[in-house]
């Protein structure tokens, strides 16, 4: 994959990426690359654009490069709150040695490149190099892309991505349709769940397609939309956007853009890296037959395309027991559209139903009689165009998308044998918008300051999830103690209707009195900030899976991030599937919003130990050494009888004989350590598991009523019968 991108950008990034520019206002320009005629296709717009450089200049393909900060070309754009940067990287790419792609264009506001171009479906490329620009750091960057209306990416780091891809530099490929009149907006915006979120471009590039290329009209192949009743016939209609996701030369070598065939398209050689099953599969190259369009336009792929291929192999007997597969890698919730390539060149093909095969994709049968020969004849070029759906699956990102073949039964073929010479894979935007997640996106945002800039290795950022996790849940658990221990301590306070309610600390205040309105709420409007729906889908990244810290009887809790990012909250969103109702959740919620108190700070040190001692034993990787709920209960009483002895001693320490302070210490009925019985509760439960009535040790006796209390292990507890 390395090589293959280092070749990739020697020869397109390496001119094409002083592609890196802003927001740069071309008005219908038209530019005319030299030696077009050898191209089958001839671009109305070939617009490339040096994002952050200050100088025109010629690619080694010939193409013209423009700098966004030249004087004659000198752009107009649309800047929010303060100017963007024109930046130099202060190290080249190890996958390009072109100087060109050390610029880039990088701003804390958004920032729009506005282009004037004629009517017509048009590629959209960017190229991104995450460096460590001046002042500004590489794994800061989380921004999102929309062209027109439609967002091509979303949260996007393109340091996670460089390293999940395993390159320092690559680029998006998208399609879209630019109607009569209508300018392309191109807007980068950063994330605003992110502080100190920054967006950047090094390069542009938009180049006129061929009308219906991609997109479907009238006169050309429709597409088969696999696993729907009957298969039905669709389109993709001009209201659409796409994004390239897989454009591979199945069987021959990278073509480069000069190589295409005037669109400036990569067809990578990478088959083999998704490859799943080929057992004796084989490359075969086409070195006889002349490749005649005939059924097809001569631009639809570069001559090479169809000159290699893949075949199962020559052996029947294993051939007929496998499918030639090969999975790749899709996000989750999209409609995919898949070209496959095909042209009949080998010499012993010769007529109908010689070689015949079936294809698979995403497990949905695309085709039963495959036959090349019968398509477009001997020689002559053709592909079939198909659509599937790949739903949304709990937690997963990305799935695998296949694309298998296997030969025909043997009564309807000569030669049980399938081939096949290249494929494109596209993803269509779902109510407009294109992004996908990040490879490994962060729970937490990137924009928190490191001590260590180094740090950023994929084992390094999982154990700071992990940390972070778990003191999050940590926190939830020990508030969630503590608010038990308080409501049941609070319980035994008379009063009703709107009350002060003693407790452990003092007086805090709680409203008994209930809305009656079905969908009203008495949360405190003068100790509770109200937020948005809108502010919380941007505080969660629109409820993303992968902020999801927990999940409880009501739903899932979300970790999110508000004021600018600069706040981490825990987020509640409720499930309508839940067994627990509306109702219950807003009493949840509102119990929640009500707790206040003035003087929490003032816990004695003891007690506050205690209880992060039972909320930590609670956590214990090992399910048996974790403490029952009537061993958490006891450890709580006990944390409370520290806490009640610390205000004693505070509020009713004496003189003695003597005239100085005296202050009582609490009796113990054993000499048990209280500073190791938490700290090693696991350990004390598990001794404390059988019961000897002669051992004045064990855990539990009879009092005079019969109850079972504590023994030895809890004898620290003055009430060991509880409240």
């Amino acid at each position: 994959m390395e090589n293959t991108w280092r070749k990739y950008l020697h020869a397109k990034i390496h001119p094409i990426l002083a592609l890196f520019c802003l927001s740069t206002f071309v008005h219908h320009l038209v530019l005319a690359v030299p030696d077009q005629s050898r191209y089958p296709y001839q671009p109305t717009e070939n617009i490339i654009i040096a994002c952050g450089s200050s100088d025109d200049f010629i690619s080694q393909d010939k193409q013209p490069i423009l700098g966004d900060n030249s004087s004659q070309h000198s752009p107009l754009f649309e800047l929010q709150n303060n100017a963007s940067i024109a930046s130099t990287a202060p190290q080249q790419p190890r996958s390009s040695s072109e100087k060109y792609f050390l610029k880039a264009r990088l701003s804390y506001s958004p920032f729009t490149y506005i282009f004037n171009l004629t009517a017509g479906q048009k590629f959209i490329r960017l190229y991104f190099y995450p460096s460590l620009y001046p002042d500004f750091g590489s794994s800061k960057a989380f921004f999102s892309v929309k062209a027109n209306s439609f967002t091509l990416l979303s949260n996007f780091s393109a340091s996670i991505t460089a390293a999940a891809i395993g390159q320092d530099a690559f680029f998006k490929e998208f399609c879209l349709n630019v109607e009569e009149g209508e300018r392309l907006n191109i807007t980068f915006t950063p994330s605003p769940y992110y502080q100190q979120g920054y967006a950047f471009v090094n390069g542009i590039e938009i180049v006129s397609m061929p009308t219906n290329l991609y997109y479907t009209g009238t006169d050309s192949m429709k597409l088969k939309f696999l696993g729907q009743p009957s298969n039905p016939v669709t389109s993709i209609e001009n209201s659409s956007a796409l994004e390239t996701v897989y454009r591979i030369n199945v069987g021959g070598r990278l073509l480069s853009p000069e190589l295409d065939t005037g669109m400036y398209r990569t067809w990578f050689n990478n088959y083999l890296e998704y490859l799943t099953d080929a057992r004796t599969g084989a490359i075969i190259k086409n070195t006889s037959v002349d490749v005649n369009f005939s059924g097809i336009p001569n631009y639809t792929a570069p001559v090479e395309v169809y000159k290699t291929a893949m075949s199962m192999g020559d052996s029947e007997e294993v051939n007929v027991n496998y499918w030639l597969t090969w999975e790749f890698p899709v996000d989750s919730g999209f409609t995919y559209f898949i070209r496959l390539h095909f042209c009949e060149f080998q010499r012993e093909i010769t007529e109908h139903a010689h070689r015949m095969f079936e294809i698979e994709i995403a497990n949905q049968t695309a085709e039963t009689e495959a036959d090349i020969l019968e398509w477009s004849g001997k020689g002559s070029p053709t592909y079939r165009d198909y659509a599937v759906i790949i739903g949304l699956k709990e937690n997963v990102k990305k799935q695998n998308l296949s694309v298998a073949l296997h030969p025909a039964e043997g009564w309807k073929t000569n030669y049980s044998d399938a081939i096949l010479n290249g494929l494109e894979i596209f993803k269509e935007d779902n109510k407009k918008n294109l992004a996908g997640l990040n490879p490994d996106d962060p729970i937490t945002p990137s924009a928190v300051p490191q001590k260590n800039s180094r740090s950023t290795s994929p084992k390094n950022s999982r154990k700071t999830i992990v940390a972070i996790v778990a003191g999050v849940a940590s926190g939830f658990i020990l508030f969630s103690l503590i608010f038990f221990f308080i409501f049941r301590r609070a319980r035994k306070v008379k009063g009703s209707g709107s009350s002060t309610w003693a407790s452990l600390w003092g007086p805090f205040s709680f409203s008994a009195t209930k809305s009656t309105k079905s969908g009203g709420s008495s949360l405190p409007s003068d100790l509770c900030t109200h937020f948005s729906l809108s502010d919380i889908k941007a505080a969660t990244n629109n409820f993303d899976d992968v902020f999801i810290i927990g999940v409880g009887g009501f739903g899932s809790v979300y970790k999110g991030y508000v004021n600018d990012g600069s706040t981490p909250v825990a987020i509640k969103r409720l499930n309508p599937g839940s067994q627990q109702g509306a109702n219950e959740f807003n009493t949840e919620i509102e119990m929640l919003s009500h707790l206040r108190h003035l003087h929490l700070g003032k816990i004695a040190p003891e007690c506050l130990n205690k209880f992060a001692e039972v909320a930590m034993s609670c956590l214990d990787d090992k399910g048996t050494e974790r403490p029952s709920m009537s061993e958490v209960v006891w450890g709580l009483e006990f944390a409370l009888q520290l806490q009640e002895t610390a205000e004693k001693n505070e509020k009713f320490c004496a003189e003695d004989e003597n005239g100085k302070n005296e202050i009582p210490l609490m009796k113990y009925e054993s000499d048990v350590d209280s500073g190791d019985l938490f700290s090693n509760i696991g350990v004390h439960v598990l001794d404390s598991k059988t019961t000897s009535s002669s051992d004045d040790r064990s855990l539990s006796t009879k009092s005079s009523d019969g109850r079972h209390v504590s023994g030895a292990v809890f004898s620290e507890i003055m009430n060991p019968r509880g409240r």
